[in-house]
């Protein structure tokens, strides 16, 4: 099963049961499966991840800011990014339009640093860049 149609449930109240998270769920998506975190059971929240039939289930999820489960409100986190989302970006190699970018914007007031003399930024790695 891919992460892309499961959601991670945080912060769950322990009297919160199985049937609790699929009737709150299943309004996203048709819900496949709950499984929760076993390393929960002595503390008073539990984890557990919600898996749905449909991915479109997650985005419908991610549409909503605040969720709550009997009550409570309960952190609901995404598996994986969905296309286009900020995370998904950041594994992405540098392009180099991009490098091209940060030169621009970076070396221009790091010389002029250089050339006014100011102590601790006289040399400036390139390469790094």
């Amino acid at each position: 099963s891919s992460h892309d149609n499961q959601v991670l449930v945080r912060h769950v109240p322990s009297d919160v049961e199985q049937h609790h998270v699929v009737e709150y769920f299943k309004q996203f998506g048709e819900v496949k499966e709950v499984r929760w975190n076993t390393r929960d059971r002595d503390s008073n929240s539990k984890t557990c991840t919600v898996e749905f039939s449909e991915s479109s289930a997650v985005v419908n999820v991610r549409n909503v800011s605040a969720h709550q489960i009997k009550g409570a409100n309960v952190d609901v986190k995404t598996l994986a990014p969905i296309g286009g989302t900020k995370s998904s970006s950041l594994n992405q190699p540098v392009k180099k339009d991009t490098k091209q970018e940060l030169q621009n914007e970076h070396v221009k007031p790091g010389l002029i640093l250089c050339a006014q003399g100011i102590p601790n930024h006289r040399y400036i790695n390139l390469s790094t860049l």
